[in-house]
């Protein structure tokens, strides 16, 4: 499983999904952005999910990246096989209140495309292991 978000506040019930989902024997790599390599645009509340253990957790630093860029993709993909690509960060307001979007791509090969690019960045050293 791969996570991608721009913002991402530990919200208890996912928290408790990645928790099975590592008990059962997945993979789960997480990749969202920080205050650090933001430039400051960015204000976390802590490190997301920090009391999940077995997850990998990633960043974009800021000497990988252009000036002003930021990591502003949200993305999720299960198994290889479906991926949810949309505008919602991983934070209350935006589950809860914001007028979001995302499509959910059912097709396997699109899917794993997904995933096998920012797993390219992960070997690459784009992203590296927080």
């Amino acid at each position: 499983m791969v996570i991608v978000s721009y913002a991402a506040f530990t919200l208890a019930t996912l928290a408790k999904d990645l928790e099975n989902a590592v008990r059962r024997g997945c993979t789960v790599d997480v990749v969202f952005e920080n205050e650090a390599d933001s430039g400051g645009d960015y204000h976390a509340q802590g490190t997301p999910f920090a009391d999940v253990d077995g997850i990998t957790r990633w960043r974009w630093p800021a000497e990988h990246r252009a000036t002003g860029a930021a990591l502003h993709a949200k993305v999720l993909v299960i198994d290889g096989k479906r991926a949810l690509v949309g505008s919602a960060n991983l934070t209350n307001r935006a589950l809860t209140a914001n007028l979001e979007a995302g499509v959910l791509v059912a097709d396997h090969q699109v899917a794993d495309a997904i995933e096998q690019h920012v797993r390219k960045l992960m070997r690459a050293g784009a992203l590296v292991v927080v």
